[in-house]
């Protein structure tokens, strides 16, 4: 069965409604702490562990989650920066608070550690 991301609105719950056939599940943003996009879907995770697997472009992802708390790092991945250990600025990568490791592009950087020294992260 196909889930999607569905636009409800202004809605109490600041997270994304899902759509898995009939019905609609809530997805609260402060779960999510990574989405990778590969192989046309998009996969949405809560440290190690898959949430969902969507049939979302990362961009349109990208579009509905806060731009205070998430940030595309790379052309495959969005994270969560309240979930983030460490930045190793020029080594071009992040480690996750459960340890994996995730790429930041050229581009990305420069975005990436204004918004981590906004909110106090560690970047090395």
């Amino acid at each position: 069965m196909n889930e999607h991301i569905i636009d409800s609105g202004r809605t109490p719950v600041r997270g994304l409604w899902i759509k898995r056939g009939t019905s609609i599940h809530p997805l609260p943003f402060s779960l999510i702490s990574h989405i990778y996009h590969g192989r046309g879907h998009s996969f949405l995770y809560n440290k190690a562990r898959l949430l969902r697997k969507l049939r979302s472009p990362l961009t349109f992802l990208e579009n509905k989650l806060p731009g205070d708390q998430f940030i595309r790092t790379h052309r495959n991945y969005i994270v969560n920066i309240d979930c983030i250990e460490t930045c190793l600025y020029h080594e071009q990568v992040i480690i996750m608070q459960h340890g994996l490791v995730i790429p930041v592009s050229r581009r990305k950087r420069r975005q990436l550690r204004l918004l981590l020294e906004r909110g106090g992260q560690s970047i090395q």
